[in-house]
């Protein structure tokens, strides 16, 4: 699945869900933060606008692995805390997700998300 990621004048980045705002939720749930907003300037380029395709599944040729590593909150709200591996570097960040995660994957937190730039 390919999805929409963007940067506004205001410095955050958001996923583009439109059918996760038109069935109640927040844009603020939207938001990518604790190190997924790094991870965005990274894989864009540093530019404001990033298509990736993201897939539990592995892919020959990927940009980055998200690796589970537990179940924890980030300032009050659930989520789920991984590393991204990024085959260029040796380095691993810390990378927090939110239960739009959970939207995105059917309900669960998965072990290993694989992700590629689409251009």
């Amino acid at each position: 699945m390919v999805h929409r990621f963007y940067k506004e004048p205001s410095e955050q980045w958001y996923i583009d869900l439109p059918d996760f705002i038109e069935q109640g939720g927040s844009k603020a749930a939207l938001q990518m933060v604790a190190g997924a907003d790094t991870m965005l300037d990274v894989l864009s380029g540093n530019t404001d606008e990033v298509r990736l395709a993201i897939s539990t599944a592995h892919m020959e040729e990927y940009d980055c692995v998200l690796v589970k590593a537990k179940e924890a909150s980030y300032d009050g709200d659930a989520g789920c805390d991984y590393y991204a591996v990024l085959p260029e570097r040796e380095e691993k960040a810390d990378v927090w997700l939110c239960q739009v995660t959970t939207y995105v994957f059917e309900g669960r937190y998965p072990d290993a998300i694989f992700v590629r730039v689409v251009k």
